[in-house]
This record gives structure tokens, sequence and C-alpha cells, in this order.
């Protein structure tokens, strides 16, 4: 009978040491937020805080903002990614500038033998494909010596005072792997004029001598007299000795330069 009184006091021995357990967890709880760190992480909070404001600031998003607008720029222009098309040089031994203009009831052809020019053009990125050239009007053949000398007279091209005639190129249009159309500035007898070329991409390769090389035919229409190129004679039974209407072809080849 002696022995059961202990058991009882045993169990609330066990019963009160749980209370102690909590009291000491929150004394130590306690003892951590009074301790010398919690300054520092409320500094912590004061300053989130202040990096927030200043993030929702108007000023300060603007600032943020240009500066990003112009390391974004740099990165565009400076990218290796950019379009940039290989140059081609004009190969004037594989080239040919030629033309053909209604004479009565047939259309004489003729060529200018001397010229210069580079095509830029990298396959699938037509927006970086242009291209210029500079003809030596005096140059013109027609397989006719006396034909040849009118046109370089002042009734047609005038070459004494307009020695050349020189396109350069725009934007392009109307594209796909192998056509585009090009628009670009024509001027000739001192006449600028915009025109379109229809543009052929024929491929790029390697000749037997290890050169790269592109071909290229370009094709439009003018009318002569939009360029002051007006000269012309009347015929007996109606109608004039040559046709307003010129189509130029251009059969291009190009060796990539280095």
């Amino acid at each position: 009978m002696t022995n059961i009184p202990r058991r009882t006091s045993l169990r609330g021995v066990r019963r009160t040491a749980k209370p102690a357990g909590r009291q000491a967890i929150s004394a130590k709880a306690v003892a951590k937020i009074a301790s010398p760190r919690a300054p520092q992480n409320m500094a912590h909070h004061v300053r989130s805080d202040a990096s927030h404001q200043r993030s929702i600031n108007p000023m300060f998003r603007a600032k943020y903002f240009r500066k990003f607008l112009v390391l974004s720029l740099l990165g565009f222009f400076l990218s290796p990614s950019l379009s940039r098309a290989a140059v081609y040089k004009v190969d004037v031994d594989h080239t040919t500038v030629s033309f053909k203009v209604r004479h009565l009831f047939s259309k004489v052809e003729g060529r200018f033998n001397k010229f210069e020019g580079t095509v830029d053009y990298e396959p699938g990125k037509p927006e970086a494909w242009k291209t210029s050239g500079v003809i030596d009007a005096a140059s013109i053949n027609t397989n006719v010596l006396k034909r040849d000398n009118h046109l370089r007279s002042a009734d047609f091209f005038d070459v004494e005072k307009y020695p050349t005639i020189s396109f350069k190129s725009g934007k392009v249009i109307n594209s796909t792997d192998t056509r585009a159309r090009l628009e670009g500035l024509l001027t000739i007898h001192g006449v600028e004029r915009p025109v379109i070329l229809d543009v052929q991409m024929h491929g790029v390769g390697k000749d037997p001598w290890g050169n790269t090389r592109a071909g290229f035919t370009a094709t439009t229409q003018i009318n002569r007299k939009d360029f002051g190129l007006a000269w012309n004679q009347t015929l007996e039974t109606g109608g004039v000795l040559i046709g307003e209407e010129v189509e130029i072809i251009l059969e291009i080849e190009g060796v990539l330069t280095q």
C-alpha cells in the first residue's frame, strides 16, 4: 500500500516536466530575438524595403530602362550573328551587261564592254543583299560602228558630258531562296530614276582554282525617254524608228573578296 503514492508522485513529476520543457524553449526563442544579431536582420529588411522603393520609383525605372536600351543596342550591332553578307566583285570576263530595243519591227541587241561592281550576298539573308555598279557609257557596242557612234553622241548618251551609267540598290522585296526583287536608283544621261531589278540567284561554289564564285541574273525594263534619251525619227508609214522601251539584262558572275 505504501508504493501506490510513490507511483502517483512519479506521474506528477512527468507531467510537470513537460511544461518545464516548453518554458525552456520559450526562453531560448526570447534569447534569440533579443540577441545582438537582431538589429542586423532589421537593417537587412530596411535595405530590402529601400530597394523595393527604388524599383517602383518612376525616375529609377526610367534610368534603368535607358541603361538596358543602350546595352541591348550595343549587343545587337556588335553581335556576330548580325546579318552580314559576303562581298563578291563582279568578274568582267564572265559577266554581260546587255540591252534590247526595238528597231522598226525587230529588236536590236547591244552591250557595254567596260564596267565594274560588287554584289553583297549571303544565302538565306535577303535583308543583307545589295549591289552597286558603274558602266562606261562610251563602251557601248551594237556591232555596228556607225550606230555606236550615234549612240555615244548628244542625241543619246552624250558620253562626253555624261561618261558613266550607275546603279545602287536599296531594299530587297519579295525574296525567296533563289529569287528577289531589288529596288534601286539607276542614273543614265545625268538623270536618276527608281527601278526594280528582278534577280535570280544561281548558286555559290568554288572554281577549279579555289576561288568562291556566285552567279546571278538580273533584268528590268525602262523607258529611255524617262532618262532624256528622246531622239527618234518618224516613219513615212507612221510610227517611229526606235522603240521607247528598253530591256536590260545582266548576267553576273562574282568572285568572293578576301
